[in-house]
């Protein structure tokens, strides 16, 4: 009797726990779930950190890390105009919009989008991205430069000397 009620509870446990092995299974899983997913994050960061470090000294092999970066991508326009402006002019342009598209917020996608545009001989537009660029940031020295260039180019010296382009 009390070995019939034993192998009873024996039997229940048996069926509660699955098939052999299945309970360590279900224990192991979200470990093993978690360090997959912290070691995407992980990858992530080391690809984020390796393109920004990479950027300043060669622009195009940091975009082929991370093509999708909005800072990369104008960083790489900016490398393309200086290379061959009139060569680059189209390529620029389209990674510049590309970075504008990721982040609406880039002040160097704006400008170099408007560097471009002022090349191609479309000086209102450029002028209008300048705008763009200034508002969101003031202190984009590259901005500043075309401001006083613009100026200087319309004959508007005393608004070329002026400390920044709003302040007239």
């Amino acid at each position: 009797m009390i070995t019939d009620t034993v192998t009873a509870m024996n039997a229940s446990r048996r069926l509660a726990d699955g098939p052999r092995g299945a309970s360590g299974l279900r224990l192991w899983l979200p470990s093993f779930l978690l360090l997959a997913g912290l070691l995407v994050v992980a990858m992530a960061m080391l690809r984020d950190s390796l393109a920004f470090v990479i950027r300043p000294a060669d622009p195009a092999l940091a975009l082929r890390i991370d093509p999708d970066n909005a800072e990369i991508q104008a960083s790489r326009a900016e490398q393309l105009l200086r290379l061959d402006p009139s060569a680059n002019r189209r390529a620029a342009e389209e990674l510049a919009r590309q970075s504008l598209r990721r982040s609406p917020v880039s002040a160097a996608g704006a400008t170099m989008l408007a560097t471009a545009r002022d090349l191609a001989g479309d000086t209102s537009t450029a002028r209008r991205l300048m705008d763009y660029s200034e508002s969101v940031s003031r202190r984009d020295l590259p901005t500043q430069l075309w401001f006083v260039e613009d100026a200087v180019r319309r004959n508007d010296i005393p608004l070329a000397l002026q400390p920044t382009k709003k302040d007239n």
